[in-house]
């Protein structure tokens, strides 16, 4: 503000809402992190670059790589790496926007876990690219919200005990969030169907009936959360429901 003093309260004004939401932002991170069981809070990324996000949100960090994403691992570290994620029982591996995903995916394959969505490290997302947040409040991809709240929804969605890959629950959902044109017709939605069971979906129009059973089908993709059917993503699981 002091370079520009014509312009000195709105920048304040501007830095003190910034640090509103970036304080409101990291409060929801944990609450999700914190969510996890703790045998679960362990992240396996590529390279060194979340341990200030460990240290922040109580997570264990554990690379494949260095700090340099040019370094490259020796067979010795993938040798490790797959050794500790059996031996941890790890659910989910997660490669980044900016590093070569090849090596993590050959130890995904070789191990049999998942692949998270691609978390931002080195860089933001798009402009064009919008994700729901807390309160339901919309926020892009270029931004620092926007970037928090898609790793922390990636990352809370591959470790959870939910993210299996059989399960004999027909349909699972949670934490769904859809919306239209920037505006959520669900929130938070979490169901579990058991086997054998008959469900009905009652609700005034507009309740989001539809688009539940669209989001399900695998028709309508979700802005955050996720559905499991069997355990499997929609579009695996679809085939084993009529």
């Amino acid at each position: 503000s002091e370079k520009l003093p014509d312009s000195k309260y709105q920048i304040r004004e501007r830095a003190a809402q910034l640090e509103t939401e970036y304080r409101q932002i990291s409060k929801w991170a944990r609450t999700k992190i914190q969510s996890l069981p703790p045998k679960d809070r362990k992240l396996i990324t590529s390279h060194d670059a979340f341990r200030y996000f460990g240290r922040s949100f109580g997570m264990q960090v554990i690379s494949l790589q260095g700090i340099s994403t040019l370094q490259e691992a020796g067979l010795g570290d993938r040798a490790n790496l797959v050794d500790y994620i059996k031996k941890n029982q790890v659910r989910c591996l997660f490669v980044e926007s900016s590093v070569n995903p090849k090596a993590l995916n050959e130890i995904a394959k070789e191990t049999g876990i998942s692949i998270g969505a691609p978390l931002f490290s080195d860089a933001l997302g798009s402009s064009k690219s919008k994700i729901i947040g807390p309160d339901q409040v919309e926020h892009t991809l270029d931004t620092w919200t926007g970037m928090m709240i898609h790793n922390i929804q990636s990352i809370v969605q591959g470790l959870s005990p939910w993210n299996m890959q059989y399960s004999n629950t027909p349909i699972e959902v949670h934490d769904l969030t859809v919306s239209y044109q920037g505006k959520p017709v669900l929130y938070g939605i979490d169901l579990e169907i058991p086997e054998g069971s008959i469900v009905g979906i009652l609700g005034p129009n507009g309740a989001g009936k539809t688009t539940l059973i669209k989001s399900i089908m695998n028709m309508i993709k979700p802005n955050s959360g996720y559905i499991r059917i069997f355990g499997q993503e929609p579009r695996t699981g679809i085939k084993q429901i009529g």
